[in-house]
Parts: C-alpha cells; sequence; structure tokens
C-alpha cells in the first residue's frame, strides 16, 4: 500500500496522484490535514493521529509538498519514503529541505527544480474531455491567474494591448472552484497561464497543472518554462507554445491572430494528442511506480 499525506494539497496534486495509482490497481491511500476549498474532490481530511495509524500499514509513503510538519512524524516507521516538492516554499528553502530530506526519493512537476537537487520529474496527470476546436470566429484569449503578481499578469496584459481588437479577451483574477475554472477555460482558443520568467531576482517560470489542463481540453497553451529541455528529456514534445521572452511571446501572438482555421485546428488536435499522451493516468501511475521502485 502507498500513502499520500500532505498538510495542504496544492494544485490537488496528491488527489491527482493517488487517482492515477488506483487506476492501475494500487492500493492507495491519500490523506490531508486541510481542506481545499476550491476542489469538489479530494483526499480525504484526516488528524495527524489517522495519518501516522495509516501509514503504519503502508509500505510507501508520499510526502507533499515538501511538508517537514508531516516527515517529522512518521520518519521512524520504517517505510520508504518519498518527498514531493512543488513550490514557494522549496524555492526559497531549497538548501535546508535537501539537507531535511536527505536518504529520502524526491521528486516535483517543476522543471526550475531538477537544477537545485538530485530529484526525479513527474507531472501532475490529466484527463480531461478536449472541448469544441476553433470556430473561426474571433480568436479568444483567456488568463486566470491564482495569484496575477506570480502569473505576470501585468505585462501580459501590456504586450496584449497591442493587438487590442483583434480578439477577444477572457481575464479574471477572481478565484472560483475547480470545476468553475475548467469551465470558464473550456471557452478560450488561447490560454496564457504564465509570463513570469523571473521572480524576486531570480529565474522562474514553469508550466503547472492549469497548462496541462489547458492542453487537455485543446487550448493552444502560451507558458514559461526556462528549463525546456527537463521535459523533452522526460516527455518529449512539449504540448505547450513556451514563451520566456517578450519578444517570443509578442512574436507567438501575431502569429496566432493571423493564422487560419485549419492550421489553427491542426495545433489544437495535437496538443490534445501530446497530452493523452504524456499526462494520462496510466501512464502517470506507471511513471510514478517506476521513480518509486525502480522498475
Amino acid at each position: 500500500m502507498i500513502c499520500i499525506l500532505s498538510s495542504n494539497d496544492y494544485s490537488n496534486l496528491g488527489f491527482s496522484w493517488a487517482e492515477s495509482l488506483r487506476s492501475i490497481g494500487v492500493d492507495c491511500k491519500d490523506l490531508v490535514l486541510q481542506k481545499h476549498s476550491l476542489y469538489p474532490r479530494q483526499s480525504q481530511v484526516a488528524s495527524m493521529g489517522r495519518m501516522i495509524a495509516t501509514c503504519r500499514d503502508a509500505e510507501v509513503i508520499i510526502v507533499m509538498h515538501s511538508s517537514d510538519q508531516i516527515y517529522d512524524q512518521i520518519k521512524d516507521l520504517g517505510k520508504r519514503i518519498v518527498v514531493s516538492h512543488t513550490g514557494t516554499r522549496y524555492r526559497e528553502n531549497h538548501i535546508a529541505l535537501n539537507q531535511k530530506f536527505k536518504g529520502c526519493i524526491t521528486l516535483s512537476d517543476q522543471t526550475e527544480f531538477m537544477h537545485l537537487g538530485d530529484h526525479k520529474y513527474i507531472t501532475a496527470p490529466i484527463e480531461l474531455q478536449p472541448a469544441p476546436l476553433y470556430n473561426g470566429l474571433l480568436k479568444v484569449i483567456g488568463h486566470y491567474p491564482s495569484n496575477a503578481f506570480v502569473k505576470g499578469t501585468d505585462k501580459i496584459i501590456e504586450m496584449l494591448e497591442q493587438f487590442r481588437g483583434r480578439f477577444k479577451w477572457n481575464y479574471s483574477h477572481n478565484l472560483v472552484s475547480h470545476d468553475a475554472q475548467l469551465r470558464r477555460m473550456q471557452d478560450c482558443d488561447i490560454y496564457i497561464e504564465l509570463f513570469k520568467p523571473e521572480l524576486r531576482g531570480k529565474p522562474y517560470g514553469c508550466f503547472g497543472v492549469t497548462a496541462l489542463e489547458a492542453a487537455a481540453m485543446g487550448k493552444i497553451v502560451l507558458t514559461n518554462n526556462i528549463y525546456p529541455k527537463v521535459y523533452e528529456d522526460a516527455y518529449g514534445k512539449s504540448p505547450f507554445t513556451v514563451v520566456n521572452t517578450e519578444q517570443e511571446f509578442i512574436n507567438i501572438i501575431r502569429g496566432l491572430l493571423s493564422m487560419d482555421q485549419n492550421t489553427f485546428k491542426n495545433i489544437q488536435k495535437e496538443t490534445i494528442e501530446i497530452t493523452k499522451e504524456n499526462h494520462n493516468f496510466v501512464s502517470t501511475a506507471n511513471r510514478l511506480v517506476k521513480i518509486i521502485y525502480g522498475y
């Protein structure tokens, strides 16, 4: 049995990995200390005591999001421990956390973190139905940031200004439920997830779960990935349009807005195919099992 534990399961990643493992018949239990307000389906909320009791029957424990709070409680149970690094906490404290989790298998869905420690790379699993493809009318560009500063929203709006009148702009910084977020992304032809190559003076910019969700629905996704080779070495061709400089962003938007319907739809179809092949539940679970057990 594999047990996946989170203090707060950001982007519902622990739950998604658990669902993928269950899809190939792995006995997997996923527990979280704090409920997430945006996801209708998520890991079961449990006390620390229940987490510890559940882990006694586990062969492997996956500690999500660099949670030393959980790790300190389960590290002496004699289990194989895997730690997932995902966000700002690791980015800003990676030296201390690398030392803290020394001896554990560590993995991440962030390409930039591969340069901060000896981690295995694996993304979230995504299984969504494609949305209708581009209808030939005025193209719709969407941007729904969870954090406008971190996603580079002001710069995105500034760069799009020169194309005013050539597209419909669907934008909101209001947080909504995960289901509502998926519904509003369905209405876009182009989805801009992120443009933030630098954050607080440090290299930054790696796509998140939202980019994969948009790609699975057939959106042409613009995002950052300052270490694209990490993704390509693990998965092959990317389903995203990577824009790491202002000029790249402007050139890509200009090309997409001028593109004919058939060419645009063909890119959408390829995006769906790549995302479905690389990031479905079964392939993600098999990749995760290989990381954990080495086969």
